[in-house]
């Protein structure tokens, strides 16, 4: 007995297993073990010696060129000559069989022996990973092929994921926490030998997907051979490797997984409830947990409250170092359990349940109202730490902080909330996906908060890139006073009209029906409607399609939630009431005092409900409404402004005006006076403007505040740039009390709501102007394109030339007179709608040329905005 064992070990196991057969063969290795007082590592051995491998390398060798095959097969291996470290401490508790570690391309390979399964028979692989890298191939088999045909059998660890290479496509799994974390883990994927295909983590499994899978396909058995560590240079430390010809059942892979000696947390002890105001603090006594030495026994917990002991609502994660947490947002009046539940590298445990608590005061919280119209994901962003973001929808979606640019516990965006939010730069927040976002047409809602004063920036996005017109990817963004729906490579773009990118809260969400119909709102208004189908995940799995929040955002983000439904204007107005924030009220004891072609307003100011430190009121916009029902003429001013003075108004008309406050959440409702008369002239230079009907009127005569009122009444206000605009200068028209803008480097921006031309269609654009300087831009809209497209508008001024600019070619106009005189001129361009665009200077025609017009081509007109003063930087004053 004692020799045929020596044998064994010393490597002669095809005429060992002639001799014994192998049942016999398996019992002698059990006895070897137990011989060697490896009484857990034995365990293990054994444990998986009962299941049939096929090869089983325990990776145990102190030096030497060969892997040893302990399931009795002879399919041993051979490492290669460099890049494996060897004797390192092994995966099983309590084992002194060890380990290697490979870097720099290091591996072990099959001899050539045939060991693997190949075509479509079913198989498990099995290993245990301790790396920190990126994407590593643990085991491989096959040889590579084309999408769907899964020639190769290639298990890699990624993240938090576990990867299935079939040659060019890949099926993917997401663990909700990381992988390559440092810690031992058990990776295995089982093919039952139809189409189910399984991936496991430390004994527990993370789901099924379908793939026929033909290893190997056309080569020879002996020519599929197993490598450990390759082809992707696996960097980290491997042990107990192990091929099954079947598919291990759940129950076995987990009963490998007890045997090594791993445990996640026991149950919280002693979980006390109290209530508060729409809260619950909690607190526990610590889990306990089995795992590698020098490791936290717990890395965090996740609480969750439960409506009524039974609906889980309301959820926070915490460090493993806790005891304690309070869960806000909960509703007065209604009884409820909470459960903690410790995680660590292996998973969670069972969950600490408490008695019932009811909170007090408020009968409905933001929390409530999103939890009340059925978010599949709810992150709340309130955690004070460890790395974990609970998903609050009941839902079990959990995120993972990225380890770096997070600052946890910033103030968060709902009003009387205890529940805190999350600064990012240049970080995230990523799903670990149980299929919670909605993919291809689906119906959805993206919904969050954010608090920024950076540019362009990612707020949540799930899918995968694809072409134009695709809409492989649901990419929220924001920019400036934009929100952006980007689908791979074009973009939906919404335009509203206040600044988002002004260091203060604002709600963001996205909707879409299911069939074409896709809409933005900003603070509870909608932006309007654009027509896309979308394609989210095309082509990947549900659980492969994963949220991510603040891909590189730079501010603050609090309550994201994704709806598998198209929530109505309604709703999403209510979680923004929910909020407790308000627009200004209606400006109070608005009166009003004709003069000479103009009218005096004054009025007391509205309240309003907004985050600490900032202005209840913004501005306001004072507009005439001609015989009391047609808008002319308006001007904006600062938010401390209580009066106001609109000038250009006719006289012997009878005018009422409307004075309309606005913050950072939009307009309040009006303020109305009673009517007045100006005296005066009985035409204007604005009456003339007026007549002719402008879409955009902007006379540019605030006397502060960031707003460009527009006199046209059609509501299509800018904004002023923060720097470069100097207000109050003297205006254009001779005896009108309307001043100008003076502008050095800065510019005037419609918020646009779809007011200038596009395409070929007719159209006038007209300035006055009052520089010395050279190539300056008066103004401009469109998109930059190439020679002759004229996808741009852009009307500038130099020496004595108006040039209009069409993203690659000009057409150039000749004055017998120079423009940059430092005198008041008017300049215009007009088109026709066909090819005839004409110039003119100071009320004078310099000629037509001919250019067909292609403006904001491919772009919706609400994304075809105007601007006074660029790109080309204007320095002078504009009227």
């Amino acid at each position: 007995m004692i020799a045929s064992i020596r044998a064994l070990r010393e490597g002669h196991r095809s005429s060992l297993l002639a001799y014994l057969g192998l049942p016999l063969v398996l019992a002698l290795l059990a006895v070897a073990f137990i011989g060697r007082g490896l009484v857990s590592g034995a365990t293990y051995s054994q444990t998986i010696l009962a299941d049939g491998p096929s090869i089983y390398w325990r990776l145990g060798e102190a030096s030497g060129s060969t892997a040893a095959d302990t399931s009795g097969h002879g399919n041993t291996g051979a490492y290669s000559a460099s890049g494996v470290t060897y004797g390192v401490a092994g995966a099983p508790l309590g084992d002194s069989d060890t380990a290697v570690s490979l870097s720099g391309g290091g591996n072990v390979i099959e001899n050539g022996t045939g060991g693997v399964p190949v075509g479509n028979a079913a198989r498990t692989t099995e290993a245990w990973v301790k790396t920190t890298a990126g994407n590593e191939t643990v085991v491989d088999f096959g040889r590579g092929g084309c999408c769907n045909q899964f020639y190769d059998f290639n298990v890699q660890v990624s993240g938090n994921q576990i990867i299935l290479g079939g040659g060019c496509c890949n099926l993917t799994w997401y663990a909700n926490r990381p992988i390559n974390d440092g810690s031992w883990h058990q990776v295995t994927v089982t093919s039952d030998g139809v189409q189910t295909v399984t991936a496991y983590l430390d004994g527990q499994s993370l789901g099924a997907q379908t793939q026929n899978l033909q290893t190997c396909q056309g080569y020879s058995q002996t020519s599929c051979i197993l490598e450990v560590g390759g082809p992707n240079n696996y960097a980290g430390t491997v042990d107990e490797v192990a091929v099954y010809p079947a598919a291990l059942t759940a129950t076995q892979i987990a009963n490998h997984f007890a045997a090594s000696g791993y445990t996640p947390p026991s149950v919280p002890g002693s979980v006390t409830p109290s209530a508060g105001s729409n809260s619950i603090s909690v607190t526990w006594t610590a889990s306990t947990a089995t795992v590698p030495a020098g490791q936290p026994a717990v890395q965090g917990y996740v609480v969750t409250a439960y409506k009524n002991g039974t609906a889980p609502q309301n959820a926070v994660a915490t460090p493993g170092t806790a005891t304690s947490a309070t869960i806000g947002g909960l509703v007065a009046g209604t009884a409820y359990t909470v459960q903690v539940v410790g995680f660590n590298q292996f998973g969670s445990g069972a969950p600490g349940i408490s008695s019932s608590v009811t909170p007090t005061g408020a009968l409905a919280t933001y929390a409530s109202t999103v939890l009340g119209d059925g978010p599949a994901i709810y992150w709340r962003l309130g955690e004070p730490g460890g790395g974990m973001a609970a998903d609050s929808s009941g839902n079990g979606n959990t995120g993972i902080y990225s380890s770096s640019g997070v600052t946890y516990g910033a103030a968060g965006a709902p009003l009387g909330d205890a529940d805190t939010a999350l600064s990012l730069s240049g970080a995230n927040v990523t799903g670990y996906s149980q299929g919670g976002v909605p993919v291809g047409n689906a119906p959805r809602t993206a919904e969050g908060w954010v608090k920024t004063t950076a540019g362009t920036e990612s707020l949540l996005d799930f899918g995968r890139n694809g072409c134009c017109n695709q809409f492989y990817e649901f990419n929220v963004e924001v920019s400036g006073n934009q929100i952006i729906l980007g689908g791979g490579c074009c973009n939906l773009t919404w335009y509203a009209p206040r600044a988002i990118n002004d260091g203060s809260w604002h709600q963001v969400a996205v909707t879409s029906d299911g069939t074409q119909t896709v809409t933005a709102y900003l603070d509870g208004q909608s932006l309007g409607s654009q027509t896309q189908s979308l394609q989210t995940c095309q082509g990947y799995s549900p659980t492969a399609c994963i949220l991510q929040v603040g891909g590189g955002y730079t501010g603050t983000v609090d309550e994201v939630a994704v709806y598998p439904a198209a929530l109505s204007a309604t709703q999403i107005a209510n979680h923004f009431a929910a909020s407790g924030y308000t627009r200004p009220g209606v400006p109070g004891s608005v009166a009003a005092s004709a003069g000479s072609n103009s009218a005096t307003v004054s009025w007391t100011a509205p309240t309003a409900t907004v985050p600490p430190g900032q202005q209840a009121v913004q501005g306001y916009v004072v507009t005439a409404y001609k015989s009391g029902t047609t808008p002319q003429n308006a001007v904006a001013t600062p938010g401390t402004a209580t009066s106001a003075t609109i000038g250009g108004l006719v006289a012997g008309t009878g005018y009422t005006v409307q004075v309309v406050a606005f913050n950072q959440f939009g307009s309040g409702a009006a303020g109305i006076s009673s009517s007045v008369t100006p005296t005066g002239a009985s035409t204007t230079y604005a009456s003339t403007v007026l007549g002719d009907s402008p879409a955009i009127y902007w006379r540019l005569g605030e006397p502060g505040g960031g707003v460009t009122a527009d006199s046209s009444g059609n509501g299509n206000t800018g904004a002023y740039s923060g720097t470069g605009v100097t207000y109050g200068a003297g205006g254009a028209p001779l005896g009108d009390t309307d001043t100008a803008v003076s502008l050095s480097g800065g510019n005037a921006t419609g918020f646009s709501q779809g007011g200038v031309p596009v395409g070929n269609a007719a159209r006038t654009a007209e300035a006055w102007i009052k520089t010395t300087a050279g190539n300056e831009s008066i103004l401009d809209f469109g998109r930059g394109g190439c020679c002759n497209q004229f996808f741009e508008f852009n009307v500038l001024v130099s020496g004595n030339q108006i040039t209009l600019g069409g993203g690659g070619n000009n057409l150039t106009w000749t004055a017998p007179r120079a423009i940059n005189d430092g005198y008041w001129h008017q300049v215009a361009i007009t088109f026709d709608g066909t090819q005839t665009v004409t110039a003119y200077l100071d009320g004078q025609s310099l000629g037509a040329l001919t250019q067909s017009m292609q403006t904001c081509q491919g772009y919706s007109p609400t994304a075809c905005i105007l601007e006074v003063g660029g790109p080309s930087a204007y320095t002078g004053s504009a009227w």
